[in-house]
Protein backbone atom coordinates (compact mmCIF):
# COMPACT_ATOMS: atom_id res chain seq x y z
CA UNK A 1 0.00 0.00 0.00
CA UNK A 2 1.69 3.37 -1.10
CA UNK A 3 1.56 6.16 1.43
CA UNK A 4 -0.56 8.24 -0.63
CA UNK A 5 -3.63 5.81 -0.28
CA UNK A 6 -2.23 5.34 3.68
CA UNK A 7 -2.49 9.09 4.50
CA UNK A 8 -5.97 8.63 2.46
CA UNK A 9 -7.22 6.13 4.97
CA UNK A 10 -5.52 8.35 7.88
CA UNK A 11 -7.88 11.21 7.28
CA UNK A 12 -10.85 9.20 6.82
CA UNK A 13 -10.57 8.03 9.95
CA UNK A 14 -9.51 11.59 11.10
CA UNK A 15 -12.54 13.66 9.77
CA UNK A 16 -14.60 10.86 11.67
CA UNK A 17 -13.09 12.28 14.91
CA UNK A 18 -12.81 15.60 13.89
CA UNK A 19 -17.12 15.25 14.17
CA UNK A 20 -16.84 13.50 17.44
CA UNK A 21 -14.64 16.04 19.07
CA UNK A 22 -16.57 19.07 18.32
CA UNK A 23 -19.71 16.64 20.23
CA UNK A 24 -17.80 15.79 23.29
CA UNK A 25 -15.73 18.88 23.71
CA UNK A 26 -17.33 21.00 26.08
CA UNK A 27 -19.69 18.10 26.08
CA UNK A 28 -18.75 15.01 27.75
CA UNK A 29 -15.07 16.50 28.60
CA UNK A 30 -16.02 20.21 29.61
CA UNK A 31 -11.76 20.84 30.11
CA UNK A 32 -9.54 20.92 27.30
CA UNK A 33 -7.06 19.77 29.29
CA UNK A 34 -8.42 16.83 30.59
CA UNK A 35 -9.08 16.33 26.27
CA UNK A 36 -5.37 16.46 25.90
CA UNK A 37 -4.32 14.36 28.63
CA UNK A 38 -6.76 11.28 27.65
CA UNK A 39 -5.08 11.41 24.15
CA UNK A 40 -1.54 11.38 26.13
CA UNK A 41 -2.57 8.38 27.98
CA UNK A 42 -4.13 6.38 25.57
CA UNK A 43 -0.02 6.67 23.95
CA UNK A 44 0.49 4.34 27.04
CA UNK A 45 -1.33 1.66 25.53
CA UNK A 46 1.20 1.30 22.41
CA UNK A 47 3.91 1.87 24.65
CA UNK A 48 2.60 -0.93 27.24
CA UNK A 49 1.55 -3.61 25.00
CA UNK A 50 4.54 -3.50 22.40
CA UNK A 51 7.43 -3.82 24.91
CA UNK A 52 9.04 -6.48 22.52
CA UNK A 53 9.54 -4.21 19.47
CA UNK A 54 11.69 -1.68 21.76
CA UNK A 55 15.31 -0.97 20.65
CA UNK A 56 17.09 1.73 22.75
CA UNK A 57 17.74 4.39 19.75
CA UNK A 58 20.45 5.77 21.36
CA UNK A 59 20.29 8.84 23.40
CA UNK A 60 19.95 11.85 20.82
CA UNK A 61 17.48 9.77 18.78
CA UNK A 62 15.62 9.28 22.44
CA UNK A 63 15.39 12.87 23.28
CA UNK A 64 14.43 14.17 19.75
CA UNK A 65 11.45 10.97 20.32
CA UNK A 66 10.52 13.14 23.37
CA UNK A 67 10.44 16.68 22.41
CA UNK A 68 8.34 15.18 19.06
CA UNK A 69 5.40 13.27 21.18
CA UNK A 70 5.99 16.29 23.51
CA UNK A 71 5.32 18.67 20.84
CA UNK A 72 2.42 16.99 19.59
CA UNK A 73 0.45 17.26 22.53
CA UNK A 74 1.51 20.83 23.58
CA UNK A 75 0.13 21.70 19.91
CA UNK A 76 -2.98 19.45 20.81
CA UNK A 77 -3.61 21.16 23.59
CA UNK A 78 -3.35 24.53 21.93
CA UNK A 79 -5.54 23.24 19.29
CA UNK A 80 -8.55 22.13 21.90
CA UNK A 81 -8.30 25.51 23.59
CA UNK A 82 -8.68 27.32 20.64
CA UNK A 83 -11.86 25.04 19.86
CA UNK A 84 -13.36 25.66 23.02
CA UNK A 85 -13.15 29.04 23.06
CA UNK A 86 -14.85 29.21 19.73
CA UNK A 87 -14.76 30.32 16.26
CA UNK A 88 -13.94 26.67 14.92
CA UNK A 89 -14.78 27.48 11.57
CA UNK A 90 -11.29 30.04 11.43
CA UNK A 91 -9.37 27.93 14.01
CA UNK A 92 -9.64 24.66 11.69
CA UNK A 93 -9.10 25.56 8.61
CA UNK A 94 -5.96 28.37 10.00
CA UNK A 95 -3.70 25.69 11.44
CA UNK A 96 -4.70 23.22 8.63
CA UNK A 97 -3.47 26.03 6.14
CA UNK A 98 -0.44 27.11 8.38
CA UNK A 99 1.01 23.28 9.17
CA UNK A 100 1.45 22.23 5.53
CA UNK A 101 3.83 25.35 4.66
CA UNK A 102 5.65 25.04 8.17
CA UNK A 103 6.38 21.37 7.28
CA UNK A 104 7.45 22.34 3.89
CA UNK A 105 9.96 24.72 5.50
CA UNK A 106 11.50 22.68 8.37
CA UNK A 107 11.47 19.94 6.24
CA UNK A 108 13.80 21.88 3.94
CA UNK A 109 16.03 23.21 6.78
CA UNK A 110 16.24 20.12 8.81
CA UNK A 111 15.72 17.75 6.77
CA UNK A 112 16.98 18.73 3.11
CA UNK A 113 14.06 17.58 1.55
CA UNK A 114 13.59 18.23 -1.68
CA UNK A 115 10.74 18.23 -4.06
CA UNK A 116 9.82 17.65 -7.67
CA UNK A 117 7.69 20.43 -9.35
CA UNK A 118 4.74 17.78 -9.85
CA UNK A 119 4.94 17.56 -5.69
CA UNK A 120 4.78 21.39 -5.48
CA UNK A 121 1.79 21.69 -8.20
CA UNK A 122 0.22 19.18 -6.10
CA UNK A 123 0.93 20.95 -2.57
CA UNK A 124 -0.72 24.14 -4.36
CA UNK A 125 -3.92 22.69 -5.35
CA UNK A 126 -4.72 20.67 -1.93
CA UNK A 127 -3.49 24.00 0.29
CA UNK A 128 -6.35 26.19 -2.35
CA UNK A 129 -8.67 23.39 -2.71
CA UNK A 130 -8.42 22.80 1.61
CA UNK A 131 -8.68 26.88 2.01
CA UNK A 132 -11.97 26.86 -0.36
CA UNK A 133 -13.54 24.05 1.13
CA UNK A 134 -13.37 25.47 5.16
CA UNK A 135 -14.16 29.19 4.18
CA UNK A 136 -16.76 29.09 1.50
CA UNK A 137 -19.32 31.64 0.79
CA UNK A 138 -21.52 32.19 2.89
CA UNK A 139 -24.52 35.12 2.81
CA UNK A 140 -21.02 37.35 1.71
CA UNK A 141 -19.20 37.47 -2.26
CA UNK A 142 -17.02 34.56 -2.59
CA UNK A 143 -13.89 36.77 -2.41
CA UNK A 144 -14.21 37.94 1.05
CA UNK A 145 -14.69 35.04 2.46
CA UNK A 146 -11.07 33.39 0.77
CA UNK A 147 -9.73 36.57 2.52
CA UNK A 148 -11.37 35.77 5.59
CA UNK A 149 -10.23 32.11 5.43
CA UNK A 150 -6.58 33.44 5.19
CA UNK A 151 -6.97 35.96 6.95
CA UNK A 152 -5.52 35.53 10.80
CA UNK A 153 -8.10 35.79 13.67
CA UNK A 154 -9.44 38.71 15.26
CA UNK A 155 -8.07 38.33 18.52
CA UNK A 156 -4.07 39.04 19.02
CA UNK A 157 -4.00 36.21 21.66
CA UNK A 158 -6.35 33.45 19.75
CA UNK A 159 -3.90 34.52 16.74
CA UNK A 160 -1.07 33.54 18.96
CA UNK A 161 -2.33 30.31 20.55
CA UNK A 162 -3.27 29.08 16.92
CA UNK A 163 0.33 30.11 15.15
CA UNK A 164 1.88 28.40 18.08
CA UNK A 165 -0.27 25.27 17.67
CA UNK A 166 0.28 25.33 13.76
CA UNK A 167 4.16 25.76 14.55
CA UNK A 168 4.42 22.53 17.34
CA UNK A 169 2.54 20.39 15.24
CA UNK A 170 4.65 21.08 11.79
CA UNK A 171 7.87 20.43 14.28
CA UNK A 172 6.25 17.82 15.87
CA UNK A 173 5.51 15.88 12.34
CA UNK A 174 8.73 17.07 11.08
CA UNK A 175 10.71 15.40 13.73
CA UNK A 176 8.88 12.31 13.95
CA UNK A 177 10.03 12.31 10.37
CA UNK A 178 13.35 12.44 11.52
CA UNK A 179 12.96 9.96 14.11
CA UNK A 180 11.49 7.55 11.50
CA UNK A 181 14.84 7.70 9.17
CA UNK A 182 17.12 6.70 12.32
CA UNK A 183 15.40 3.67 13.99
CA UNK A 184 12.23 2.81 11.66
CA UNK A 185 8.51 3.45 12.11
CA UNK A 186 7.66 1.20 14.55
CA UNK A 187 10.31 1.91 17.38
CA UNK A 188 10.12 5.70 16.82
CA UNK A 189 5.99 5.38 16.92
CA UNK A 190 6.58 3.66 20.43
CA UNK A 191 9.02 6.11 21.63
CA UNK A 192 7.10 9.09 20.66
CA UNK A 193 4.12 8.08 22.93
CA UNK A 194 6.43 8.25 26.00
CA UNK A 195 6.99 12.11 25.34
CA UNK A 196 3.27 12.46 25.07
CA UNK A 197 3.15 10.40 28.09
CA UNK A 198 5.24 13.12 30.20
CA UNK A 199 3.23 15.80 28.86
CA UNK A 200 -0.34 13.87 30.24
CA UNK A 201 1.58 13.68 33.51
CA UNK A 202 2.02 17.34 33.56
CA UNK A 203 -1.38 18.53 33.25
CA UNK A 204 -2.84 16.09 35.48
CA UNK A 205 -0.33 17.72 37.81
CA UNK A 206 -2.95 20.57 38.52
CA UNK A 207 -5.96 19.45 40.63
CA UNK A 208 -8.79 21.33 38.40
CA UNK A 209 -7.36 18.91 35.91
CA UNK A 210 -7.14 16.15 37.34
CA UNK A 211 -10.72 16.59 39.38
CA UNK A 212 -12.40 16.64 35.89
CA UNK A 213 -10.47 13.62 34.34
CA UNK A 214 -11.75 11.61 37.90
CA UNK A 215 -15.06 12.97 37.01
CA UNK A 216 -14.63 12.10 33.12
CA UNK A 217 -14.19 8.67 33.92
CA UNK A 218 -17.01 8.17 36.43
CA UNK A 219 -19.10 8.46 33.22
CA UNK A 220 -17.04 6.17 31.04
CA UNK A 221 -19.57 3.40 31.02
CA UNK A 222 -22.72 5.43 29.97
CA UNK A 223 -23.55 5.67 26.23
CA UNK A 224 -21.55 9.01 25.81
CA UNK A 225 -18.43 7.34 27.74
CA UNK A 226 -18.62 4.11 25.11
CA UNK A 227 -18.95 6.75 21.94
CA UNK A 228 -15.81 8.82 23.44
CA UNK A 229 -13.81 5.59 23.53
CA UNK A 230 -14.61 4.50 20.31
CA UNK A 231 -14.01 8.28 19.11
CA UNK A 232 -10.71 8.52 20.72
CA UNK A 233 -10.06 4.28 19.18
CA UNK A 234 -10.66 6.03 15.84
CA UNK A 235 -8.48 8.58 16.76
CA UNK A 236 -5.52 6.35 17.29
CA UNK A 237 -6.25 3.95 14.53
CA UNK A 238 -5.93 7.28 12.48
CA UNK A 239 -2.44 9.42 13.86
CA UNK A 240 -0.94 6.06 13.48
CA UNK A 241 -1.72 5.30 9.88
CA UNK A 242 -0.92 9.36 9.37
CA UNK A 243 3.04 8.85 11.04
CA UNK A 244 2.67 5.48 8.74
CA UNK A 245 2.53 7.88 5.79
CA UNK A 246 4.80 10.29 6.88
CA UNK A 247 7.48 7.90 7.51
CA UNK A 248 7.24 6.74 3.71
CA UNK A 249 6.59 9.50 2.21
CA UNK A 250 7.07 13.36 2.32
CA UNK A 251 5.89 15.06 5.40
CA UNK A 252 5.35 18.30 4.13
CA UNK A 253 3.12 16.84 1.47
CA UNK A 254 1.21 13.72 3.93
CA UNK A 255 0.31 17.52 6.16
CA UNK A 256 -1.15 18.85 2.92
CA UNK A 257 -3.10 16.13 2.49
CA UNK A 258 -5.39 17.68 4.87
CA UNK A 259 -7.75 18.45 2.62
CA UNK A 260 -9.09 15.20 2.02
CA UNK A 261 -10.30 14.90 5.69
CA UNK A 262 -12.28 17.91 4.80
CA UNK A 263 -13.79 16.67 1.87
CA UNK A 264 -15.01 13.40 3.99
CA UNK A 265 -16.07 15.79 6.62
CA UNK A 266 -18.40 17.47 3.86
CA UNK A 267 -19.81 13.99 2.73
CA UNK A 268 -19.91 12.90 6.22
CA UNK A 269 -21.93 16.14 7.00
CA UNK A 270 -24.32 14.99 4.23
CA UNK A 271 -24.86 11.48 5.29
CA UNK A 272 -25.80 12.45 8.60
CA UNK A 273 -28.16 15.69 7.53
CA UNK A 274 -30.22 13.24 5.10
CA UNK A 275 -30.21 10.94 8.27
CA UNK A 276 -30.91 12.93 10.99
CA UNK A 277 -32.58 16.38 9.34
CA UNK A 278 -32.92 18.25 12.87
CA UNK A 279 -29.25 17.88 13.50
CA UNK A 280 -28.32 19.82 10.49
CA UNK A 281 -30.60 23.25 12.11
CA UNK A 282 -31.62 25.79 9.77
CA UNK A 283 -28.86 26.67 7.72
CA UNK A 284 -29.89 26.90 4.06
CA UNK A 285 -27.24 25.76 1.60
CA UNK A 286 -28.23 27.86 -1.73
CA UNK A 287 -27.22 26.63 -5.71
CA UNK A 288 -24.04 28.73 -5.56
CA UNK A 289 -22.37 27.24 -1.96
CA UNK A 290 -23.17 23.72 -3.64
CA UNK A 291 -21.32 24.92 -6.98
CA UNK A 292 -18.25 25.90 -4.74
CA UNK A 293 -18.04 23.72 -2.56
CA UNK A 294 -18.04 20.90 -5.49
CA UNK A 295 -15.38 22.98 -7.48
CA UNK A 296 -12.81 23.23 -4.13
CA UNK A 297 -13.11 19.20 -3.81
CA UNK A 298 -12.44 18.92 -7.63
CA UNK A 299 -9.35 21.28 -7.00
CA UNK A 300 -8.29 18.97 -4.17
CA UNK A 301 -9.36 16.16 -6.24
CA UNK A 302 -6.89 17.39 -8.82
CA UNK A 303 -3.69 17.63 -6.56
CA UNK A 304 -4.78 13.59 -5.51
CA UNK A 305 -4.70 13.16 -9.12
CA UNK A 306 -0.85 15.15 -9.70
CA UNK A 307 0.27 12.61 -6.55
CA UNK A 308 -0.81 9.40 -7.68
CA UNK A 309 0.91 9.88 -11.13
CA UNK A 310 4.10 11.64 -10.58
Amino acid sequence: MSWLLIAIVAYFFLALVNIGDKLFLGNFVPNYKVYTAIVGFLGLIVFLVSPWFLVWPGGFVFIISLISGSLFLVALLAFFYSLQAGEPSRVIPFIGGLVPIFSLVFAFVFLGSTFTITQVYAFILLIFGSTLIVRLPHRTHWWNKIWESIHPPHHTKEMVVVVSAAVLFAISFVSSKYVFQQVGFTNGFIWMRFGGLIVALWLIAYKDTRQSLINTLGRIKSKKGILFIANQGLGAIGFFLQSLAVSLGSVAIVNALQGVQYVFVIFLAVLVSLKFPKLSGEEKIDFKIIIEKVIAVLIVGAGLVVLAFN
